[in-house]
């Protein structure tokens, strides 16, 4: 490849430019050896297929399917909250304002209340969609959030009862009232949610 004196003027002042003179030196010494590309240019987007009218369709059973589900999942949650809160309001009723007891119930009142707010919540935005990188959630990883979920809550429930048998009523308290948003816990813990009110913390009391 030969250059007139001017191209070569032009050149060696690109190359000697004390912002830019390293790129345009490698890029240079590509030009001079005649080498055009490696790879795609920065900014290039790679062709993608595009979906036929069968995965479409199919993408959007699935996420009817989840909808549905999450619906089903949520609403029978507020109804276990309702019944447990209920039970909660008998207890206060007959242990009296200024016990210990009515101290924890009174506070767990307040916690089924906001959870409960928490839950319509999530009945009316629908199931979370993508996971914390912002990844598409597959059928599999929400089998495995069910699964979880239901380990929670036993598990919490569980140990809420060995509390109070101790007099432990403000850790049995949380660890009731963290059974009943056992799948919250579960998307917490795989990411899918960044934050959780209260959860592992003592502020939520």
């Amino acid at each position: 490849m030969t250059l007139s004196p001017q191209q070569m003027e032009r050149l060696e002042a690109e190359y000697c430019h004390p912002e830019t003179g390293s790129i345009r030196r490698r890029w240079i010494g590509r030009k001079l050896a005649g080498v055009v590309a490696v790879g795609p240019s920065e900014g290039m987007r790679l062709p993608t297929r595009e979906p036929t009218k069968a995965e479409l369709a199919a993408k959007a059973k699935e996420a009817d399917e989840d909808a549905r589900r999450h619906r089903k999942t949520v609403q029978a949650e507020i109804a276990a909250l309702d019944h447990h809160a209920e039970d909660v309001a008998r207890k206060f009723k007959a242990a009296g304002n200024a016990s210990y007891q009515a101290q924890e119930l009174r506070a767990e009142k307040r916690q089924l209340a906001e959870l409960r707010l928490m839950l319509q919540e999530d009945l009316a935005v629908g199931p979370i969609m993508t996971d914390g990188g912002g990844g598409e959630i597959s059928r599999g990883d929400r089998a495995y959030i069910r699964q979880r979920a239901l380990e929670i809550a036993d598990s919490f429930w569980q140990q809420s009862i060995k509390l109070d048998a101790t007099g432990d009523r403000r850790e049995a308290r949380r660890k009731r009232v963290d059974s009943l948003r056992a799948r919250q816990i579960a998307e917490y813990e795989a990411g899918w949610r960044a934050s959780l009110l209260g959860y592992g913390l003592s502020v939520w009391s």
